[in-house]
C-alpha cells in the first residue's frame, strides 16, 4: 500500500530534478550558442558546434515535457499516450547526436586521426 505523502514527495523530487535538468540544458544551449559565435565562419569547429544545437534543443524538450507531464499528472489524467512525445524528443536527440558524431569522425578522418 502506497502512502500519499510518499507519492507526493517522490513527485516533488522528480519535478525538482526535472527543473534542474532543464536549467542545465538551457545553460549548455547558451554555451554552445556563445561558442558558435566565437569560431570563424566556415570553420570545422563552428560546423561541429552547430551540429550539437539540435541535440541540446531536443534534450531540453524531452526534459520539459517529462517534467510537465509528471508535475501535472498528465499520464494519469489523459493516458499512456502522454509519454509518446518523450520518445519522439529523445529519439530525435539520439539521431542528431549520431549525425554530430559522424561529422566529428569525418573530420578526424580528414586529418588522418581515424581510419
Amino acid at each position: 500500500k502506497t502512502d500519499f505523502k510518499e507519492v507526493k514527495m517522490v513527485s516533488g523530487l522528480e519535478t525538482l530534478l526535472g527543473i534542474i535538468m532543464i536549467a542545465i540544458g538551457i545553460g549548455a544551449f547558451s554555451f554552445i550558442i556563445n561558442a558558435k559565435g566565437k569560431f570563424p565562419e566556415g570553420s570545422e569547429l563552428k560546423e561541429i558546434t552547430k551540429s550539437f544545437i539540435p541535440v541540446i534543443i531536443f534534450l531540453i524538450c524531452f526534459s520539459l515535457w517529462h517534467t510537465l507531464r509528471e508535475a501535472f499528472h498528465w499520464k494519469q489524467m489523459y493516458g499512456e499516450f502522454m509519454e509518446y512525445p518523450e520518445y519522439f524528443f529523445i529519439s530525435l536527440a539520439y539521431i542528431m547526436l549520431f549525425a554530430a558524431a559522424k561529422k566529428i569522425y569525418n573530420i578526424a578522418k580528414k586529418f588522418g586521426i581515424a581510419k
